[in-house]
């Protein structure tokens, strides 16, 4: 970056800075004397505004409560004498539309439950009469709230604007008081004033001629109901202004803002706050409160924040305008007398630019008489010494290329001989590498079969240690056999003697069936004198009878048993002799495990010997490849310094040959 510009960015941004600094110093102080004596007159207009309002109440209220108070000192008796009570109260004040004296059920007459004289003006001028009854077709004045809220409260009360359509669809409000006409007794009924609000409230909110055609007023209650507003659609749909802002609140600081905007209607102070407006735009605005105090109301001014601060923007606007045609004008001069100043400063670079390119022959003079011009008189006579040293530079650069001729040549031959050493060392490095890779693949293979031989004299060990449990379990079934043929053999010999018993008790048998019969007939010969015992020979009979076919039925068992028991015993006979059998094949089983383990073992010596001496040669070959790789990293060595050296060589002559260019 040129000094020129180096000199803009430096002044350009501080001039700007010492201009605007001032500027905007000024505007802030105007724009908050501004808004602070926006707020104080803000203040005073909505007191103002409130207290006119209250005023204007105030003195509707005395009207109803003046001659609600005359009701105790004298009742009226009689419907003509209300009509002129209201008529007397009502005449003097032309804001009074109208009213009514609204007694409780029986309190005017008894039995009578509703009684409302109701007075109003007439168009063409004086009165019209009414009475506010369900049997005049109107309505129950008990259950409005002109009527319900006094007597509940025991105090006057004032009612939200509403269009009376029988008056006109006229927008009134209502004040209602309560009336005694005993002392002390209960309330006898309601004494109430209609006025036309629409003319007050609008020469209340009619506020563009003081603040702008933007600003605007509202009236809301203690809950922050819409009583009044520019929008009359808010009103008519009882739309509260905390809740509406309540949801339009964008964070937290808005909603706080709200909230206490509802705690101080409720306290009836006076404030003032900047917030968010409630229309489309939601811009910042100014608002301000009061309250109405003989209706409890809040007056409230709304101003938007940019109609107090256009001007004063403008104004800025304008300031900073005129600035910036200041501080252009003021830059274009800056920037020609820095031009003008930076003129001799260029030549001198010029000439030493070409003092650093080699050029001693360029001269500069100058005019002008100063620190720069003894610069430029210093660097003329430089320039003349280095054209002198530049010749004696060149007769000693030819003398030294001489030199370096020579020592190429020998640089030449020393890296033939390394290239030759190098390529000697890589190829027995090679062959040390080969020879390593086929040792260790050897003592893998080594180291695999030493350990298969070592897994087989295992095996077979185990083989021939099953192979005698077998021999055992064959002997011990052997012996097991012998005992169960024995065991078959007594088997048999005991079912031939039980057979033998069981053929003397089939002969038992018989015989006792003979001696049976014969005692049968001998009773029948002996007639009835025989019966008894023919009957016990009949029983015997049967018995043996039993017992001869249970004794031929143990025979027909017991020779299944010998039949069984012989084959057992020919069965155990077979069984022993191939277990015979197979013990014999076991023992020679044993022979010839105890054979392959013997040469298992020595498989195993004679593998873990090869494996020893293969671990030698393989110790002798590494240390080839590490001689090997040291010589051929000495080789290589030699060859980049070599490398290096004749790198140096062609630099000298390089800068040998740019020295005398340059020159």
């Amino acid at each position: 970056m040129s000094l020129y510009r180096r000199l803009l960015l430096l002044v350009g941004p501080l001039t700007l800075l010492a201009f605007l600094a001032p500027a905007f110093y000024a505007h802030f102080t105007a724009t908050s004397r501004l808004v602070y004596d926006t707020e104080h007159l803000l203040r005073q207009m909505v007191l103002r505004r409130a207290a006119d309002a209250d005023v204007f109440f105030t003195r509707l209220e005395q009207i109803p409560n003046t001659f609600a108070a005359g009701l105790t000192r004298r009742p009226p008796s009689t419907t003509e004498h209300i009509f002129s009570i209201l008529e007397d109260a009502f005449s003097p004040c032309p804001d009074a539309f109208g009213g009514t004296l609204a007694y409780e059920p029986g309190a005017f007459e008894p039995g009578q439950h509703f009684f409302s004289p109701y007075v109003s003006r007439a168009e063409g001028g004086g009165f019209d009469h009414a009475m506010i009854s369900p049997e005049t077709g109107a309505y129950d004045y008990f259950l409005e709230e002109w009527y319900a809220e006094p007597k509940k409260r025991q105090t006057g009360y004032w009612t939200k604007p509403y269009f009376d359509e029988g008056a006109g669809n006229i927008y009134m409000s209502t004040y209602g008081v309560p009336f005694y006409l005993e002392a002390d007794g209960p309330i006898s009924g309601v004494a109430t004033i209609d006025t036309p609000t629409a003319e007050v409230i609008q020469r209340l909110l009619d506020v563009a001629a003081d603040f702008g055609e933007k600003a605007y007023a509202l009236i809301v209650d203690a809950q922050g109901n819409y009583i009044a507003h520019p929008n009359i659609d808010r009103v008519l749909q009882e739309q509260n202004v905390i809740t509406l802002g309540l949801e339009s609140s964008k964070d937290d600081a808005e909603s706080a803002a709200w909230r206490l905007l509802r705690q101080e209607l409720e306290k009836g102070d006076v404030w003032q706050h900047r917030m968010r407006s409630l229309e489309e735009n939601g811009s910042w605005v100014l608002v301000a409160g009061a309250p109405i105090k003989a209706t409890g109301w809040y007056y409230i001014l709304v101003i938007p924040e940019e109609t107090v601060l256009g001007s004063t923007r403008k104004r800025l606007y304008v300031m900073l305008g005129v600035m910036f045609v200041f501080l252009a004008a003021l830059l274009f001069t800056l920037m020609v007398s820095v031009r003008r100043f930076l003129a001799p400063i260029h030549q001198t670079m010029a000439l030493a630019r070409a003092i650093r390119d080699g050029d001693y022959s360029i001269r500069v003079s100058l005019s002008r008489k100063g620190e720069i011009n003894d610069l430029v008189a210093a660097l003329n006579e430089m320039a003349a010494r280095l054209a002198d040293r530049d010749d004696e530079l060149r007769r000693r650069l030819s003398e030294r290329g001489d030199i370096l001729r020579r020592v190429a040549v020998t640089t030449g031959e020393l890296t033939s001989v390394a290239d030759q050493v190098a390529a000697s060392s890589r190829s027995l490095s090679c062959d040390a590498d080969a020879q390593k890779t086929l040792f260790d693949l050897f003592q893998k293979t080594a180291d695999r079969l030493t350990s298969d031989a070592a897994t087989y004299a295992r095996d077979a060990t185990r083989a021939n240690e099953m192979v005698q449990a077998m021999q055992e379990a064959v002997c011990d079934g052997s012996r097991e056999m012998a005992r169960m043929n024995e065991t078959a053999g007594r088997l048999a010999i005991a079912a031939a003697r039980i057979g033998t018993i069981v053929k003397s008790i089939d002969g038992i048998a018989f015989q006792t069936q003979l001696l049976s019969l014969n005692a049968a007939i001998e009773a029948a010969r002996a007639g009835r004198a025989g019966h008894g015992f023919a009957v016990v020979a009949g029983e015997v009979r049967m018995l043996a009878g039993g017992s001869a076919d249970a004794a031929q039925m143990s025979s027909t068992l017991l020779s299944e048993t010998r039949k069984e028991a012989d084959e057992s015993v020919e069965q155990g006979r077979r069984t022993e002799e191939r277990l015979t059998g197979i013990r014999a094949s076991a023992d020679r089983l044993i022979e010839v495990m105890s054979l392959i383990s013997g040469l298992a073992a020595e498989q195993s010596r004679t593998l873990t010997e090869f494996v020893a001496e293969l671990g030698k040669l393989r110790e002798i070959a590494g240390r080839n490849a590490v001689n090997a790789a040291e010589n051929a990293s000495a080789s290589t060595q030699l060859h980049v310094t070599a490398a290096q050296f004749e790198t140096l060589l062609s630099a000298g002559s390089d800068e040998k040959d740019t020295i005398r260019q340059s020159r």
